[in-house]
């Protein structure tokens, strides 16, 4: 502790409590002697040295922070078009203060339901989407958080549900950076941009005049040339597209609703980029309503060429033993060894197979949905064994198979069951 008339000590060195110190007194002899905790002062004019302690107190006297609800983050879940399988992702409920923090919670829609609908912090809470008759699009809700403590204002929390017709792909992983190319690229969230089946964005360039509330410009899809575009956001991040041929005059025609942005309480308010591989990959700039300005690149989120799940999209195989699980869960399809391709419940029992159709497919090689949106049989040589259409295949449509075990090829533009292996057919 030093030597000297003053005594310095860390506090924070030092545990909550009494602490007591013996001090040690030396004469111009060299004696001394060490201070009795038993005893007080004693100095006296023929004493060769003085004893002495000294007691003292240490106190946590804490730095108390006010509670704050904290609920993040803002979710994102994504699912085909008819579609009954269940979606989940979780949140995590904290107090930025100190102590616990009770709360109760709230969702906007029927569908989306909370595993837990109040508690205390921290907590995590597990957020279920049923995605049963959503239309096709990209939809926007909230979940409202309450604290207990009434001085203390909810806390809201964005959930987007992007519907996509099921042999779309218009969904991008974008990265954003600042500082040019030698900075680090973050991620920016996935993005829906295009709303055409097989036919990808190649170049947009768009601006905003009213702080990222509409944005125009042009926009080009692969194999065209350019056309108008306008954007009107109806949530955040979440914005309504048209697209215009020809002059000033012509009608706007819907473009699908696309989901541009990655801040929660700014606004795009300028995008510009071009691919050069056919929409696969996107590289531009971009900015924001409070000015800030971003490098730009995206690459676009493609299926499998291998289903290894329903729904199946147009060019995907189906690989021979390989079980393709339904969205339920109950049941699976499977191209067996034998040639026959079989529907099975979870529990292996028999529900429907191709040898129910023709006699051929023992000789069956490959299976798969083909890129002009037909399921088709073929044996060697390429032949065709089956197919599940004569006529009128739809680039847009897909295979799936329902809770019941029933495969359906659906029409992803209207949702028309073209054929099913339970022989019933339905019009939306």
């Amino acid at each position: 502790l030093g030597a000297g008339p003053t005594l310095l000590l860390n506090a924070d060195d030092l545990a909550e409590g009494p602490h007591l110190i013996r001090l040690e007194a030396k004469d111009s002899l060299g004696q001394s002697s060490f201070g009795d905790p038993t005893m007080g002062v004693v100095s006296t004019e023929n004493a060769p040295a003085a004893h002495d302690t000294v007691r003292f107190a240490i106190l946590y006297d804490p730095l108390t922070l006010p509670a704050a609800l904290v609920v993040a983050p803002d979710l994102v879940f994504s699912t085909s078009a008819g579609s009954t399988a269940e979606l989940t992702n979780t949140l995590t409920v904290s107090n930025l203060g100190d102590g616990d923090l009770g709360w109760t919670a709230s969702s906007d829609a029927a569908n989306v339901t909370l595993s837990s609908n109040s508690g205390n912090t921290p907590a995590t809470v597990v957020v279920t989407v049923d995605p049963t008759g959503l239309a096709q699009g990209l939809q926007q809700g909230t979940l409202t958080f309450t604290p207990t403590e009434t001085t203390l204002a909810p806390v809201t929390v964005a959930y987007f549900i992007n519907v996509e017709n099921a042999a779309q792909n218009n969904r991008y992983a974008v990265e954003s950076n600042v500082g040019g190319d030698e900075s680090p690229w973050e991620d920016a969230g996935v993005w829906i941009i295009g709303g055409r089946q097989a036919q990808q964005v190649v170049a947009l360039d768009i601006a905003s005049s009213d702080g990222g509330a509409t944005l125009t410009g042009t926009m080009t899809y692969a194999g065209e040339g350019p056309i108008a575009v306008r954007a009107t956001k109806t949530e955040q991040q979440v914005y309504q597209i048209e697209t215009q041929w020809g002059d000033a005059g012509a009608p706007w025609n819907p473009e699908g609703t696309w989901r541009l942005g990655s801040r929660e309480e700014v606004s795009l308010v300028a995008l510009q980029f071009s691919a050069a591989d056919e929409g696969t990959t996107l590289e531009g700039v971009m900015s924001y309503a409070d000015g800030s300005f971003y490098g730009f690149r995206a690459t676009l989120q493609t299926a499998p060429t291998t289903a290894d799940r329903f729904p199946l999209l147009p060019g995907q195989t189906i690989v021979r033993e390989q079980k393709l699980p339904a969205e339920s869960g109950d049941h699976y399809l499977i191209f067996q060894t034998d040639g026959n391709v079989v529907v099975y419940t979870a529990d292996d029992q028999y529900v429907w197979g191709l040898q129910s159709i023709t006699d051929q497919y023992a000789q069956a090689q490959s299976v798969q949905m083909e890129p002009d949106g037909n399921f088709v049989v073929r044996g060697a040589d390429d032949e065709m064994i089956w197919s599940a259409l004569r006529e009128q295949p739809d680039q847009a449509t897909y295979l799936t198979l329902t809770a019941d075990g029933v495969l359906q090829l659906v029409a992803g533009d209207s949702g028309a069951v073209l054929w099913a292996s339970n022989g019933v057919t339905a019009q939306p």
